[in-house]
């Protein structure tokens, strides 16, 4: 964003934060119209569009604001494979969704286990259909996330080296 718009690096990280929120306003209205139609929608805008939260992390030049917006995004393209189960592209949009939701945060671990949770929870939940091409998408998209960070980091080996000085820097500071 810095480079393409000719901007510093904090306020690039501001307007990704901004642009994020506003996404996730649009987002969220989109997601409740497809769960309930126009007044679950009209709900959902008003409390997104008025939450404190989603208003601080607008204002915050903070990952966080971006990482909502993909989460979300993960949230409801899971929910159109489990109503629209064998879809190619759902799946690939929840792949590739899902994907760099893990390489944005590393708190995307939580996100991935409460999904599997809910798919584990399906038949108690009756959400949808969950399918052996979903329970796939859902271990690749972390999967080329991880081998996706390998092999900008420089290869296998090379991230374990980074990983190992990461734990190793973390135990010095607690």
């Amino acid at each position: 964003c810095a480079d393409l718009f000719h901007l510093r690096a904090f306020t690039a990280i501001h307007t990704v934060a901004a642009a994020a929120g506003v996404l996730l306003l649009l987002l969220s209205a989109f997601f409740a119209y497809r769960l309930g139609g126009t007044w679950p929608m009209i709900g959902m805008t008003a409390l997104t569009a008025t939450a404190p939260l989603e208003i601080s992390l607008c204002q915050r030049a903070m990952i966080d604001g971006y990482f909502a917006f993909w989460a979300v995004a993960v949230l409801w393209l899971a929910w159109e494979n489990l109503q629209r189960p064998r879809h190619m592209g759902w799946l690939i949009a929840y792949t590739l969704c899902l994907t760099i939701l893990v390489l944005t945060k590393e708190t995307a671990a939580f996100v991935v286990f409460a999904i599997v949770g809910t798919f584990l929870l399906n038949r108690l939940l009756r959400l949808g259909t969950v399918t052996p091409q979903l329970l796939a998408a859902t271990v690749a998209g972390p999967a080329l996330a991880v081998l996706l960070l390998a092999a900008l980091v420089g290869g296998v080996s090379e991230w374990i080296q980074v990983y190992q000085m990461f734990v190793a820097k973390s135990r010095m500071h607690f």
